[in-house]
């Protein structure tokens, strides 16, 4: 299977090379490595002049005036040969995409847009595009640039964090990158913050499996998995007392929570419908995969995922949302009760 890593690593050292499109549209499941290609994207255009910082806008998709963003994209930059604007998170644009399209139709030469559309949330749904946005990407295609993000396979993961660390004057070994994989789980955001922890306390020197017990916490380590083992009918309180120990303890974001148990209920839910494998583990999730029904494994799934969007929205308490998502599924009971159970679907 070819390295999706490398890829990315061309189409980075690509930007200094080629000709610059005036438009470019990134869409994918990878959000931290696209708004780092939209970041070189702006420094290989605008330098590091403090007269250009002038000339670089990034607004989001939430709060972006369509008709602001375009008269800015048209009119001249402030004192220098190009600008850049950025606009990101375009599934939450307001409206359709039908003015944005019209502008990537016949863009202005001195200015650079880039467009970033996330097409997965945390939990590896996929996200609704705007209205238009076929148009839209069909426009891009034939008058500038359009980039797919596919996520990062695990193999890839653990190159990465090898090679970020090594950036960080870190060195880290294979077996030590593959368990921050699997304790911290995918998201390059989450896996960041970790290296910024051990660059802090490694610097130049190698980090193996016991030093990332050291920095991280042993209860990071077992505590996630501590809490999926205990998540069968009846070990409720069980399964509370680990949760509790772990928001007490600071040392997990909920949103990592979120994740893991996403993800092992994703599990639970292939076994359901025949997947098979051997091993420890699969014995071990096969019987937590028997303790539930079909239907109780969506209601956990669409709970979290409903979770995962009032941790990213809401002003309310992380911890408060977390708990609250738990006490619902033990209920069987969905988090938000306009939602229909029986309109869930396995994609």
């Amino acid at each position: 299977m070819a390295s999706i890593l490398s890829r990315y690593k061309k189409i980075f050292s690509s930007i200094d090379k080629k000709k610059k499109s005036n438009v470019y549209l990134l869409k994918g499941r990878e959000k931290f490595i696209m708004e780092q290609f939209e970041k070189k994207i702006a420094s290989s255009v605008l330098g590091g002049d403090v007269k250009n910082a002038f000339n670089l806008s990034v607004t989001y998709g939430r709060d972006v005036d369509i008709e602001e963003f375009i008269s800015a994209a048209n009119s001249f930059p402030f004192m220098a040969g190009k600008k850049v604007l950025v606009l990101r998170e375009l599934e939450n644009l307001r409206g359709s995409c039908k003015k944005l399209t019209e502008y990537c139709g016949d863009p202005v030469e001195s200015s650079i847009v880039v467009i970033i559309y996330n097409t997965h949330d945390q939990t590896g749904r996929r996200i609704k595009p705007p209205r238009g946005f076929q148009e839209l990407e069909k426009t891009v295609e034939k008058n500038g640039t359009v980039l797919e993000f596919r996520k990062l396979y695990e193999g890839d993961l653990r190159r990465w964090i090898i090679q970020k660390a090594g950036n960080m004057g870190v060195k880290i070994s294979p077996e030590a990158s593959k368990t921050l994989v699997e304790r911290i789980g995918g998201n390059i955001y989450d896996l960041k913050n970790e290296l910024d922890k051990l660059a802090i306390v490694y610097e130049d020197r190698k980090v193996d499996i016991e030093d990332l017990r050291q920095v991280i916490g042993n209860y990071r380590f077992n505590g996630i998995y501590d809490l999926i083992d205990t998540l069968e009918p009846q070990r409720e309180s069980e399964t509370l007392e680990i949760l509790f120990k772990i928001i007490n303890s600071g040392t997990e974001r909920p949103s990592v929570i979120v994740y893991n148990l996403i993800r092992n209920f994703i599990t639970l839910l292939k076994i359901k419908y025949g997947y098979k494998s051997g091993g420890y583990w699969y014995a071990k999730r096969r019987k937590q995969a028997n303790s539930f029904t079909k239907k109780e494994i969506l209601l956990w799934l669409e709970n979290l995922r409903v979770a995962d969007l009032k941790i990213k929205r809401s002003s309310l308490p992380q911890s408060l949302i977390i708990i609250s998502c738990f006490l619902h599924s033990f209920e069987n009971e969905l988090y938000e009760a306009d939602n229909s159970l029986e309109r869930l679907r396995v994609s």
